[in-house]
């Protein structure tokens, strides 16, 4: 059974309010439940076992169709107790694996004859073969079309949809939120591809399965697959003392020798989602993969310089004070010894790549990027005078360079795993993104971001998504586009980007964006008033994803979090604090009210 999806289980929201000096800042004790995306021993009714009622004698038409659609819900998951309500035919064509179809609530079966239909009112969620979600359940997809027929003297389902169409309480009992982990084009970094599987013992042999399918189609220029296509992970995946064994049948061949390391990474990387796997081995045909070091059997653990979040990227935050940039922890900040930390060179707001050592600055008129080293270990340059500069004072100024200067409203800039500037222009014709690389600017055209009208923007460290807060109307929404790039990594364009939004009941105000994970957004959102809520939702939009991560009463200015190591997430105030809202208790750390920009690296 290929990779079907699951919407996440309930886990835990809502603590307790923590005073503070200027802002008023509380856990949330009510809203959305989740769990979080780690994968854990078993979600809540998941050891529950149910076997359906196979198709009882003399059953009607309606009956028929009511029992085929009970067992689809069979715990453990299985496709073969529906298939007894089929026909011959149908049984062999039905291909329930293409889609998950979920449904809030679900009609009685309607019609004349051997036309029946079921109506799905209060609507569900679509997820693909690979259990990558689609997308709500449109109005005109709410209904259920059976043809029914006699067959050896019983009625049968003839004709059914090629989906698994089950209940949303059902999808958060049995099916997991995981990532299956592909490289970008360049092969120099993980992305992680969120989709919902079925849990229990087959959770390894699904993921998997997923990895073996490659990426979605209209995906391959943002991510690759080492997987070598054509092969099958035949029945199961067993594990055995914390050691699974995959066996890959088929007819490709083995994987080149410089392509092993990448195909026991993503592995590595999908694997140790599943609870009790430490170890594997792989075997295409009946030859194991051995790397170049000898080693045949691979740590889930390895590949940690493949991370999705950067390859070891500093966990310092900066940001401006008195114009000059600081870096530390958000309560005790310091100049660093760079040009942008000894001058005040007029900027509003600063961007620091992901090893800590360059920073990029848009100037207060937000016309112009300047870019320096972060200290001043590489601040001197050759003067050009002729003469042999050993033992000169560097003049930090030398190592200041402007990338754009015909920009009219900048937003904060971002970085790339691959030391790449990303910019997005708020112009009079609407967002105009851009991508600086080296010397080369580069204009990226990204269908329902570029022409909007655009106030916060992020671009996931393996350079895979771009997500911008768009005005819509009276409402801020999130707007996700993929980006596709060539063999060597450049960007060549964005696809059409997707609308999510945070909260469709209210048209709330998206004050800052930051990344809480590799695949999840926080957004700072003001509920009303001065009344404000950090809330986070999943890349792939998925509306069972969206949590509420604290709320906070006062006057907030930004957000700061980071997809891999950092302190925590903060939301930055107005009144000299910057409050973590990591934990399990909001905490406030004092912070010089002259500090703005208070950011990561990225």
């Amino acid at each position: 059974m290929r990779a079907w999806a699951r919407r996440t289980a309930a886990l835990v929201a809502a603590l307790a309010a923590v005073a503070a000096s200027g802002a008023c800042v509380q856990m949330p004790t009510d809203g959305p439940i989740v769990q979080s995306e780690e994968v854990g021993t078993g979600a809540e009714g998941e050891g529950y076992t149910y076997d359906p009622l196979p198709p009882q004698p003399d059953a009607t038409p309606s009956e028929i169709v009511r029992g085929f659609l009970d067992a689809m819900m069979a715990a453990p998951i299985q496709a073969n107790s529906a298939r007894q309500f089929l026909t011959q035919d149908a049984r062999a064509s039905w291909t329930p694996e293409r889609a998950t179809i979920t449904y809030v609530e679900r009609g009685a079966p309607v019609g004349n004859g051997s036309r029946l239909s079921v109506d799905l009112p209060a609507g569900g969620d679509v997820y693909d073969a690979r259990g990558a979600w689609q997308g709500a359940l449109g109005p005109a997809r709410r209904t259920l079309d059976f043809e029914v027929v006699s067959e050896n003297g019983e009625w049968r389902i003839a004709e059914v949809p090629d989906a698994m169409i089950v209940s949303e309480q059902f999808f958060e009992q049995r099916f997991r939120r995981v990532a299956l982990y592909f490289f970008d084009p360049s092969a120099r970094i993980l992305v992680p591809e969120p989709v919902f599987v079925p849990g229990g013992d087959e959770l390894a042999t699904t993921l998997v399965d997923g990895l073996l399918a490659g990426p979605a189609p209209g995906l391959k220029q943002v991510m690759r697959s080492f997987v070598p296509a054509g092969l099958d992970a035949g029945l199961s995946v067993p594990v055995a003392d914390g050691v699974a064994d995959i066996a890959l049948v088929g007819a490709a061949g083995r994987p080149a020798p410089e392509s092993l390391t990448r195909l026991v990474t993503q592995l590595a990387w999908t694997l140790r989602q599943v609870p009790g796997i430490e170890a594997f081995r792989v075997r295409v045909g009946d030859v194991p993969v051995q790397l170049p070091n000898g080693d045949t059997v691979f740590s889930v653990e390895s590949g940690a310089e493949f991370d999705p979040a950067g390859n070891r990227p500093s966990a310092a935050v900066f940001g401006l004070r008195g114009g000059r940039l600081v870096s530390g922890l958000p309560d005790a900040l310091g100049p660093v010894a760079g040009p942008f930390g000894v001058a005040d060179y007029d900027l509003r707001n600063v961007a620091v790549d992901l090893g800590a050592s360059t920073v990029a600055g848009v100037t207060s008129d937000g016309t112009t990027v300047l870019t320096a080293p972060v200290s001043d270990a590489d601040a001197g340059v050759d003067d050009g005078d002729g003469d042999d500069d050993a033992g000169e004072t560097p003049d930090p100024r030398a190592s200041v360079r402007t990338v754009v200067a015909d920009g009219q409203d900048l937003l904060d800039p971002v970085w790339d795993f691959a030391g790449r500037l990303w910019l997005v222009d708020r112009t009079a014709d609407g967002a105009r993104v851009r991508q600086v690389s080296g010397q080369r600017v580069r204009e990226v055209v990204v269908p329902g971001i570029t022409g909007a009208e655009v106030s916060s923007f992020l671009v996931s460290r393996d350079s895979s998504r771009l997500v911008a807060v768009v005005r819509r109307g009276n409402a801020d929404v999130l707007a996700v586009s993929r980006v596709l790039h060539d063999e060597q990594g450049l960007p060549l364009r964005g696809t059409r980007a997707r609308l999510i939004r945070m909260d469709p009941g209210s048209s709330p105000q998206i004050r800052d964006l930051a990344w809480q994970s590799p695949t999840s957004i926080a957004a700072l959102t003001r509920v009303a008033g001065q009344l404000w809520e950090v809330r986070t939702v999943a890349v792939d939009g998925a509306t069972s994803s969206v949590d509420s991560v604290a709320t906070l009463e006062g006057r907030v200015l930004s957000l700061a979090g980071s997809p891999g190591v950092g302190p925590g997430m903060f939301v930055v105030t107005g009144d000299g604090e910057a409050v973590d809202v990591s934990g399990t208790l909001a905490r406030p750390l004092t912070i010089d009210p002259d500090v703005t920009d208070l950011d990561y690296v990225g």
